[in-house]
């Protein structure tokens, strides 16, 4: 994801196109990454079941996960990946979760671990992709859109389609004056 430097009244607009599927409800988690000086208002989310984690600072930015608690759980507790979970996390609570990844993911860019490729779960991919990438060292995928698919063709390119309408109205209705808070509450796609 590009980092970009933006002003306040800009930074609503990032967040809501990069987690329009979060705000939703069609996706557990997005990332975003903002630069330090920055600070994200949370006025936005008030009344949502949208919460934010800040996973690591890397220089002048931070890297943040923006989830929704309920839909991140059941993305963790996937019965699929219940064996590959327990090898890393001990408790699958969010917050412990959270915090044994920011942890693993910070040693990385320190280069004392390798990539945590739970990320992919915490991002709602689904959970043969995930397997898959981490088999295939990202390779022999068959399409590359929001993750690289190695199962599902069909189904990943219909989600794809719906995270990529739900950026869409969520920045026309941005446009029409609407917050955040009031098209998580309102508007349903």
């Amino acid at each position: 994801m590009e980092l970009i430097n933006l002003k306040n009244y800009q930074l609503e607009k990032y967040i809501a196109y990069y987690c329009a599927p979060v705000i939703f409800g069609i996706k557990a988690s997005s990332t975003i990454i903002i630069k330090s000086s920055q600070s994200i208002n949370f006025k936005y989310f008030v009344d949502t079941q949208i919460k934010f984690y800040e996973i690591a600072q890397i220089r002048d930015k931070k890297l943040y996960l923006i989830f929704r608690k309920e839909l991140l759980m059941k993305a963790i507790n996937n019965s699929m990946l219940f064996e590959f979970m327990n090898k890393f996390y001990k408790e699958n609570e969010v917050e412990y979760c959270l915090r044994i990844f920011s942890s693993k993911y910070k040693d990385y860019l320190k280069k004392q671990g390798d990539f945590p490729h739970e990320l992919g779960i915490f991002l709602d991919y689904p959970p043969k992709d995930v397997i898959e990438f981490i088999k295939n060292n990202g390779a022999n995928y068959k399409i590359c859109g929001y993750w690289k698919v190695y199962d599902d063709v069909k189904k990943a390119m219909e989600i794809f389609v719906e995270y990529d309408k739900s950026k869409s109205v969520i920045m026309q209705e941005l446009k029409n004056g609407k917050s955040i808070n009031y098209i998580y509450n309102k508007i349903k796609i």
